[in-house]
């Protein structure tokens, strides 16, 4: 449980989660966050600090660790990167700031991964695989630590949300191996609401909890209302083969890896179900996560 004047040390409070993340949070008397980007602002407010660093190179943000009884550890690489730039950020980094927080007494740390760490198979994946990688090193450590791992995290600014919409918005939308694969999408807002409670009420040591929103459907499904919402019919989409798509990607990647609209890895989500394992936590939430048809809905009018 949070105490009066306890400092939050955030990592990735600028991207799509942190920045809906620090929305809500409240910064002043009783709490101070001190927030670690490459870019940060060029200013600070009240009770909130940015500080310039990178989790991949040693340097003074180490330092802004003293006093920290909580880390928040949200930094990622995602997207279109080589496995080799996955494994620095994303496991290196993991590795760089936990062995910051061992040195400076970290107490408690959450760590927020994906559903795709728990894909049966992640060879063509390198996200996944360096968050996996990640996640073995969170448990290793001697910190109450929490592993959050969300499913499709649908927002304004979501890049999945950006993707369904580049998908739904052609003429005909291919649907990878007939899209049977299930699915659980989730609202940012839901999302952030699991990370303050994690951070107001203590508890969930040890624990891995999947956050995942209120219904689970297939990935044609999902494309089908994201095309309606867009485009007023769901008609139009295509059965496209999953093996050979992932194999001719996988053959170009690299060489036009930045060219390609996505990786052989991302294609995992038609292939393998991304929906979460029930919890109490998320049992205790259930009630109030949002609806996935006005989520698409809102979003859709939001452009």
């Amino acid at each position: 449980m949070l105490l009066s004047q306890e400092k939050v040390f955030v990592t990735g409070a600028s991207g799509f989660i942190g920045r809906a993340l620090l929305a809500r949070m409240e910064a002043g008397p009783g709490r101070r966050l001190v927030c670690l980007s490459r870019h940060p602002p060029a200013q600070s407010t009240d009770g909130l600090r940015w500080v310039q660093g990178d989790l991949c190179e040693h340097g003074d943000w180490t330092k802004e660790l003293a006093g920290s009884r909580v880390v928040m550890h949200m930094a990622a690489l995602t997207g279109k990167a080589p496995a080799s730039e996955h494994e620095r950020v994303n496991f290196q980094g993991t590795r760089n700031l936990l062995d910051a927080c061992r040195a400076a007494g970290v107490q408690r740390i959450l760590y927020v991964s994906t559903i795709a760490t728990s894909y049966p198979e992640k060879r063509r994946y390198p996200y996944a695989r360096s968050k996996e990688r990640a996640e073995g090193l969170v448990r290793a450590s001697q910190a109450e630590w929490t592993v959050f791992r969300p499913t499709i995290v649908l927002g304004r600014e979501s890049p999945i949300w950006a993707a369904l919409c580049r998908l739904a918005k052609m003429r005909y939308t291919p649907v990878f191996g007939g899209g049977r694969a299930t699915v659980q999408p989730v609202a940012v807002e839901d999302v952030v609401e699991c990370l303050l409670a994690w951070l107001r009420e203590g508890g969930l040591a040890r624990e891995t909890i999947d956050i995942g929103g209120p219904e689970i459907l297939s990935f044609r499904d999902l494309l089908g209302r994201v095309r309606r919402a867009l485009r007023g019919s769901s008609r139009g989409m295509v059965r496209v083969p999953l093996k050979p798509s992932m194999a001719l990607l996988a053959w170009l990647e690299p060489l036009f890896l930045e060219k390609l609209p996505l990786t052989a890895g991302q294609l995992y989500a038609f292939r393998y179900d991304g929906t979460a394992l029930p919890s109490d936590f998320m049992v205790r939430r259930r009630d109030r996560l949002q609806r996935l048809d006005p989520l698409i809905q809102r979003l859709a009018q939001d452009g």
